[in-house]
Order: C-alpha cells, then sequence, then structure tokens
C-alpha cells in the first residue's frame, strides 16, 4: 500500500513543479520543448512502478500475500455464512414462486379465486435428486364444491407428482 502511496505523491509532485514550470515560461520559445520533456518525465513516473513489480515482483507477491493472509480466514467465515443465507433466501423465494405458480394455475384452469395456496417440498438444496420435490399441497378457496375440489386435487396429483392423499383443498 505504501508503494501506491509513493506512486500517487511522486506524481502529484511533478505534476505541480510542471504547472509552476509552465507558468514561469509562459510565452517563451522554449515552451514545446518543455512540454515535451515535462510529457516524458510525467510517462517515466506512471511507468516506473510497472518496471519495479516486473524486477521485483516478489516483493509486491510478498506484501500483498502477507496483507491477505490475514483476511483469508475471515473471508471464508464471511462466504459460508453468505452461503448459508443465500442458500435460505433461494429456497424461501423457490416456495413462493412454487406456490403462486400453483395458485396461478388453479384460478385459470378452473375460473376460481385462491386465497392461498402452502406448499410443503425437499428443501435440501445439497440433494440435488429430490431438491423442490412437493411432499404436500394445502389450497385455500372460498366456496368450492366437493366435486371441483376432487377435480383440483386429481389435477395437482397427476401434474406434480404428489400423492393425492397429501392434497388438501380448503373451502
Amino acid at each position: 500500500m505504501q508503494l501506491v502511496k509513493d506512486w500517487v505523491m511522486n506524481i502529484i509532485v511533478i505534476m505541480i513543479f510542471i504547472t509552476v514550470l509552465d507558468a514561469m515560461v509562459p510565452g517563451s520559445s522554449y515552451k514545446k520543448y518543455i512540454d515535451m520533456v515535462a510529457g516524458l518525465v510525467i510517462i517515466i513516473a506512471i511507468i516506473s512502478p510497472a518496471v519495479k513489480l516486473i524486477k521485483g515482483g516478489d516483493l509486491i507477491q510478498k506484501e500483498v500475500l502477507s496483507s491477505t493472509a490475514g483476511l483469508k480466514s475471515e473471508e471464508m467465515a464471511n462466504d459460508n455464512a453468505y452461503i448459508k443465507v443465500s442458500e435460505d433466501v433461494f429456497v424461501e423465494q423457490y416456495k413462493k414462486n412454487m406456490e403462486e405458480t400453483i395458485r396461478q394455475w388453479i384460478d385459470k384452469r378452473y375460473d376460481t379465486d385462491v386465497e392461498r395456496v402452502s406448499i410443503d417440498f425437499d428443501s435440501d438444496i445439497d440433494d440435488t435428486e429430490r431438491f423442490g420435490y412437493i411432499k404436500k399441497v394445502e389450497v385455500y378457496i372460498g366456496n368450492v364444491d366437493e366435486g371441483l375440489s376432487e377435480k383440483i386435487a386429481e389435477d395437482i396429483s397427476s401434474f406434480y407428482n404428489v400423492d393425492k392423499a397429501n392434497i388438501s383443498i380448503i373451502g
């Protein structure tokens, strides 16, 4: 970090010096030569850290490694916590999306007014074969007759591969 601070400070000092020199020789015939030399000095000041990096790359590498080594274990702990929170958010969002999809599907297919849908599903993200498998569905519909209730349960069972015993149509 000190290397970057020194580099920036060096460029600032050079720029101030060039500005003062430029102000001292405003209309001189030497102005174009002074500008050319000033440009070369600025280019050298900007490029010199890259040259030092190439020649003494081990020093930079050691500095970077030593400064990041302390952060590594803390970052890993933060990453694990972030992953867990992300998984929880993903599972909750998946559940909400599935419930809304089922609600809209029933509304559209049967021209009914579904109040709410609640599902229970396999939420173990690590089990890629079973994740998202719907175990139980509860559909809350106002004023539904038994025949329609049975038809909705059958369709949900066949479409989402849920055991019909685990489907409740509540009216």
